[in-house]
């Protein structure tokens, strides 16, 4: 808001100037009354100003429709349910909201409406838009991943807090840790959260065993959609985050993805639980 106020002022000002000499230079030169061509200029002026200022987030807005027909594309199940994301510090996002990856660096706080205490769930963190460093090969990266979260029931709802339940990261439901977002400095990623509903006797897939170090390339390729058939999507909520280089950080332009990758895994088919 602040910085559409600063255009509207800057956009105003060198048009009022300009009208400002354009009205000495009719006194000057010419014997016609100035008053009327004041008043004309001067809503010139507010109209000007004002469709300069409405630029910036018109600009926004085409940018985010385009990346949420992608993300719908991508994620043809998405539920109405909106899924809460609170990183410490900050406030409650909405879909689509752009965050500073250096406001990410800690595991946020998660809510949804209508969950349920005597259940389980999962949750997915996921950036689309990385590429393998060195290539030009953009991949989704998996940031986090975490079984046996549970509504905190101590609390009055709405919304429902959901943490880790006591038997989070045993052998059977190990927990994949979180990495925060690191896209590369003048870039914009979109990072998307998925919750899931998890089965009663749901077991992590071995063929996923590969996401557990904290490495690109044993978090690069994540297969989404093949892990989609393991579970049912409750909610999802994304975010674009931006890296805003710091004074005196080393900053190079990153390369233009040409080709997608996926890593390929034999995963047994299963089916998706359902969401009561």
């Amino acid at each position: 808001m602040v910085a559409l106020i600063v255009v509207f002022v800057i956009c105003f000002c060198i048009t009022a100037a300009y009208n400002v000499m354009n009205i000495l230079i009719v006194d000057l030169y010419y014997e016609t009354p100035a008053t009327a061509m004041a008043a004309n200029n001067l809503v010139r002026c507010f109209l000007g100003a004002g469709a300069a200022a409405m630029v910036n987030p018109l600009i926004k807005r085409i940018v985010l429709f385009g990346v949420i027909t992608e993300i719908v594309q991508i994620f043809p199940w998405t539920s109405g349910q909106e899924l809460q994301i609170r990183y410490p510090g900050g406030a409650w996002m909405t879909p689509g909201m752009e965050l500073d990856i250096r406001e990410t660096r800690r595991i946020p706080e998660i809510s949804s409406m209508n969950l349920k205490c005597n259940k389980k769930y999962i949750i997915l963190f996921i950036d689309l838009d990385a590429i393998l460093p060195g290539t030009r090969i953009q991949s989704v990266i998996l940031h986090w991943y975490q079984p046996n979260l549970m509504m905190d029931c101590t609390k009055p709802p709405p919304p429902s807090t959901i943490v880790p339940g006591k038997d989070q990261g045993d052998k059977h439901h190990p927990a994949v840790s979180y990495i925060a977002p690191r896209a590369p400095p003048n870039t914009h990623h979109r990072y998307v959260y998925l919750l899931f509903a998890q089965p009663p006797a749901y077991q992590f897939p071995q063929c996923f065993s590969h996401v557990f170090p904290e490495t690109v390339s044993a978090r690069a390729g994540f297969d989404i959609r093949e892990f989609l058939q393991a579970a049912g999507l409750v909610a999802m909520n994304y975010f674009i985050g931006r890296h805003e280089p710091a004074e005196g950080e080393t900053t190079t332009m990153p390369q233009s993805a040409t080709t997608t990758s996926f890593r390929s895994v034999d995963c047994p088919t299963r089916v998706a639980s359902s969401v009561s």
